[in-house]
């Protein structure tokens, strides 16, 4: 039965991150068209900062939820949990809006804005408001397993930001505040939504014990978060340090198509990790998780060499032709998503409590992340900075892998796993040595499919027997 709701939960979060991550792509285009290099290299930034933000400012309690949640045995526990990390969490972001607000000006003035975009500063303030509200209501339905309602929500807000963005850009050229507005109009319908869907489970029930319980399970998080987001997104501080913001942009653009793989991902992470944290102790959990890792892994082969073959391609159609130098990043930009995601398979650390370990995993690969920026960029310019953010990533997800098998050990097929990298390693080396056709892609996955039954990566009677569970 779990095994079924994981593809069932699969299928919808799969749904959901394709529209999520859907809205980088189709407002990249615009942001080409409409934006010039400069204010998309801004808007990076700017969307960089809340990311941050929405980490650090409530101290990862939402991961908290996700682990004191599931442990809860009765339902009035479940709503103690949930009322207590929601309001401390609506409280924190009140703070920071206000804050941000009163000291707009002084905020305006050091960051070097003009008098004409100073409005930009309340309009990030609210957005980080409604923004951080949103995400945590989201992630709720991912705790309680109501896959159903996190497809909604999610489907409204990219929705409404998409036509909001739109037709503040495109038919009253607002650039960048018109941008923000959109995300602010968006995230804001999406709290409405979450907040009716769980009018009946708010309520003024708040335990500080709780609450204390929480923090020093997530406080940890909060650094070894906040790492492994820098670690995506440091290379692109350091572009704008060691190059300029146009650079930024061109590795932005690049970055955002590479995104578009991460969707295979994230629908298995957003059923699987739920399930984990409620059933880690049942046998068949293990089992379910090698074989979502197994499939995980072969899809990811597939959009690899798609992503490689049709680079070129995909940025022409997707943005203009000032950002095609940045076409040669997008492979290595799949990878670094790929090896990003490994730990969502490997729980070990987190089921232990062991977040201390986590925050130094994080931390290490961090530091080597900026070391290796510095040095590369000076020499290889985005394609540098594409390697460092990629070695960054392969160090935690072997890290992950290593205690993982201390903690909570899988029966891995390790041999089998060495074929398959060795496999894309000698097609990425032919494909790029000997410049080979476009055409070439089919028969790369031809092989790479043989390669696949041949060593039995995929258990497919076993996907096929889930299949007909759910059409059943």
């Amino acid at each position: 039965m779990k095994s079924t709701k994981l593809l069932k939960d699969s299928v919808l979060y799969l749904v959901a991150s394709i529209v999520s991550r859907g809205i980088h792509i189709i407002l990249l285009p615009l942001y080409a068209n409409f934006l010039d290099l400069h204010e998309f290299g801004s808007l990076e930034l700017i969307l960089l900062s809340v990311s941050f933000l929405c980490l650090v400012l409530p101290l990862e309690i939402t991961q908290a939820v996700g682990r004191f949640y599931g442990d809860s045995k009765h339902d009035l526990s479940k709503i103690i949990v949930f009322n207590t990390s929601f309001w401390f969490s609506v409280f924190v972001y009140l703070i920071s809006f206000i804050l941000i607000i009163s000291f707009a000006k002084s905020i305006s003035n050091f960051i070097g804005l003009n008098k004409d975009s100073q409005i930009l500063i309340p309009v990030f303030a609210l957005y980080l408001f409604t923004n951080g509200i949103f995400y945590f209501l989201q992630n709720h339905f991912r705790w309680n397993l109501q896959s159903n309602n996190f497809v909604i929500a999610t489907v409204l807000y990219s929705t409404i930001t998409i036509v909001a963005i739109l037709v503040f850009v495109a038919n009253f050229s607002l650039g960048l505040i018109g941008v923000l507005g959109g995300m602010v109009i968006g995230s804001l319908i999406g709290v409405i939504y979450c907040l009716f869907q769980i009018s009946s489970l708010i309520q003024i029930k708040v335990s500080f014990n709780i609450l204390k319980s929480m923090l020093k399970f997530s406080i940890p998080l909060v650094i070894s978060s906040s790492a492994v987001l820098a670690g995506l997104f440091i290379d692109r501080i350091i572009i704008q340090s060691l190059l300029d913001i146009e650079n930024v942009a061109i590795y932005s653009a690049a970055y955002r198509i590479a995104s578009v793989t991460a969707v295979i991902y994230v629908g298995l992470q957003g059923a699987l990790t739920p399930i984990i944290y409620n059933k880690h102790e049942d046998a068949e959990t293990k089992i379910m998780v090698i074989k979502a890792f197994n499939l995980f892994l072969a899809a990811a082969g597939v959009v690899f060499i798609t992503m490689m073959v049709f680079r070129n391609e995909m940025m022409l159609i997707a943005t203009s032709i000032q950002y095609q130098s940045g076409a040669d990043l997008i492979p290595l930009m799949t990878l670094t998503f790929v090896f990003s995601t490994v730990y969502i398979f490997f729980p070990g650390l987190g089921l232990a409590l062991k977040t201390n370990v986590i925050m130094a995993i994080n931390i290490f690969a961090l530091l080597l992340n900026v070391i290796l920026n510095f040095f590369l960029i000076k020499f290889f310019g985005l394609i540098g900075a594409a390697i460092s953010t990629l070695c960054g990533q392969v160090i935690v997800a072997l890290s992950y892998i290593y205690f993982n098998q201390v903690y909570y050990k899988l029966d891995l097929v390790y041999v089998k796993y060495m074929k398959v990298i060795l496999f894309l390693a000698l097609v990425t080396f032919f494909h790029l040595v000997f410049d080979s056709h476009t055409l070439y892609v089919c028969v790369y996955i031809a092989l790479y499919g043989f390669l696949l039954q041949k060593i039995k990566l995929i258990d497919a009677k076993y996907l096929f027997s889930r299949s007909n569970s759910i059409i059943g």
